[in-house]
């Protein structure tokens, strides 16, 4: 099977033996194709028509709620954190993108980062409610339809809008600012200059605010820098991740 461009280029960078956590995994294209290469990890995926695709590739998955909202997904995380420290017996690195940036920010305030090596915020925010430019619908009907043509056009064909929606609406009274100065683990923020959905100047302060963060900014990249820099944000990422596991256990990531 013929991986995307962008999930290729985001797996050619995954070491053979690494553990992988996908969030929002869709069918399990990328996971199915890591484990060929020995490459082991976990799905967590809400659609169920995705779920069963998964299961049908052999890949290990989790379907979460699609009302749980952004702690719900935090506390999934989590769980599934802890399963692979309790498996591996060390700590891991994870990475979020846009939403999955704020759910990483809600896991450490909600858990800390004591089963973590590192972390890296790629395209999120701090604070959601005046700074975020991504969705403008009120009612649902119309905010489902905005995030499906948005998700479209994007290529992300295998997120599920009402999991959005929900993740969504639980965001509006986001707001971590306060709690960034305790986050006690090294910190990857990676940002487009020319995002129009989350703006660099907040990227500028979460890095400024957590203690020995590193901002690496992209230039002239916008909102979708996982398409629009494919390469660039996969060696980054996993430069980072293995440095910090490296620092720690002398070994490669998780």
């Amino acid at each position: 099977m013929t991986l995307r461009s962008d999930l290729q280029q985001i797996a050619d960078e995954i070491a053979p033996d690494a553990r992988v956590l996908d969030l929002g995994c869709g069918d399990g294209a990328l996971l199915a194709h890591l484990a060929l290469r020995g490459v082991s990890g976990y799905g967590v995926e809400i659609d169920v028509n995705n779920v069963i695709a998964c299961v049908e590739k052999g890949v290990d998955v989790i379907q979460g709620d699609l009302e749980a909202g952004l702690a719900g997904f935090a506390d999934l995380l989590h769980a599934l954190v802890r399963q692979l420290v309790d498996t591996r017996g060390q700590t891991v690195g994870i990475a979020g993108w846009s939403m999955g940036a704020m759910v990483t920010l809600e896991y450490l305030r909600r858990h800390g980062a004591a089963d973590l090596h590192s972390v890296a915020l790629c395209s999120g925010l701090s604070k959601v409610a005046g700074v975020a430019d991504i969705f403008h619908a009120d009612d649902d009907a119309s905010l489902l339809a905005e995030i499906s043509r948005r998700s479209e056009k994007a290529g992300l064909t295998a997120a599920d809008p009402q999991a959005v929606l929900h993740c969504w609406r639980s965001m509006q009274h986001f707001d971590c600012r306060g709690d960034l100065a305790r986050i006690d683990v090294p910190t990857l923020v990676l940002h487009g200059t020319d995002d129009a959905d989350c703006p660099f100047t907040d990227a500028m302060q979460v890095a400024e605010r957590v203690p020995g963060a590193r901002l690496r900014a992209l230039h002239g990249a916008g909102h979708l820098v996982l398409s629009e820099r494919s390469a660039e944000v996969a060696l980054a990422l996993a430069t980072h991740a293995r440095a910090a596991a490296a620092a720690r256990y002398g070994t490669r990531a998780v």
